[in-house]
């Protein structure tokens, strides 16, 4: 199966289990031993994640929600959140050049994430934004077609 095609069928299961959050589930893989993603486009509210890499387990405990995982592909686990008001897709990255491959072909869907060292969140703004300092991650937004607010 092709990358694109990878792409399209993981964008249309998860649409289906969120429901109106916008997301891209594909990762373009990538390798970089960087501990950090680099000053760039997906830096827009500065928050320093604390630690590690968090594990989506980890991630569901601090926001207080139940896991579902929903799957691995390369360099990716995906898992959805729920309980806690609104549904949230949390995505975990073996290498940092696979989130920003990741985040990169997100934006063309827009959505609210909060983007921490190696994994994301998101959701709805108003239940996203919080979450930000709560996982110590940064907040951005991006609308639908690859613009930023």
């Amino acid at each position: 199966m092709t990358v694109l095609r990878q792409v399209v069928s993981r964008l249309c299961w998860t649409v289906a289990l969120v429901g109106s959050v916008p997301l891209i589930a594909g990762s373009l893989s990538g390798n970089s031993s960087a501990a950090q993603l680099p000053a760039g486009p997906h830096q827009h509210h500065q928050a320093k994640p604390a630690g590690g890499p968090a594990t989506l387990e980890e991630l569901a405990t601090k926001i207080g929600c139940s896991l579902s995982i929903q799957g691995k592909g390369k360099d990716m686990r995906q898992g959805s959140c729920a309980g806690t008001g609104s549904p949230f897709t949390l995505v975990s990255f073996d290498t940092d050049a696979g989130q920003k491959d990741w985040l990169t072909a997100a934006e063309a869907y827009g959505g609210t994430y909060v983007i921490g060292t190696r994994w994301v969140v998101v959701g709805l703004p108003e239940m996203v934004e919080p979450l930000a300092e709560k996982l110590g991650g940064r907040l951005e937004q991006a609308e639908h077609g690859g613009g930023h607010s």
